[in-house]
């Protein structure tokens, strides 16, 4: 499978948090979040992991960060890049004049089965910027200790 054959079909599994207005069926009103997940070097997904990517806003300082969209996949035996495409609906995040949107961040998240952290990112990775949403994002991941 190709690479952009596989992106179309991970974005076509991204899950919007959001009722679709009326007309957005046809994607006019979405924007495309694309990127690639790196792995720590040398680093190989198990079998039964769960690779978690969600577009959220960050902007507020002391509150929960909102889930605008959120992608899960399974990647058995996955080695780095792992491309994801999620789909964030513009009326979801607030655009300032002159400034952009506020903070939309892209967050990933490597479990196992039974829940148990494996990678997640350290750093903050800007989905949306003044210029519209990223489609050239690399969030590399961080093992995390047990």
């Amino acid at each position: 499978m190709t690479r952009l054959k596989f992106i179309a079909a991970i974005a076509a599994l991204a899950i919007p948090l959001t009722a679709l207005p009326a007309g957005a069926q046809d994607g006019s009103d979405s924007s495309l979040v694309t990127g690639s997940i790196v792995l720590p070097e040398a680093s190989v997904l198990p079998d039964e992991a769960s690779i978690i990517v969600s577009v959220d806003d960050t902007s507020l300082a002391d509150a929960a960060a909102v889930m605008l969209s959120r992608l899960v996949m399974r990647a058995p035996g996955a080695e780095s890049p792992i491309p994801f495409a999620l789909t964030v609906l513009p009326g979801t995040y607030e655009v300032i004049p002159d400034l952009g949107p506020l903070e939309i961040t892209v967050n990933v998240r490597i479990e196992t089965a039974d829940g148990t952290l494996l990678y997640i990112n350290d750093t903050n990775y800007m989905a949306i910027d003044a210029d519209g949403p990223r489609q050239d994002l690399d969030v590399p991941v961080v093992a995390v200790e047990a």
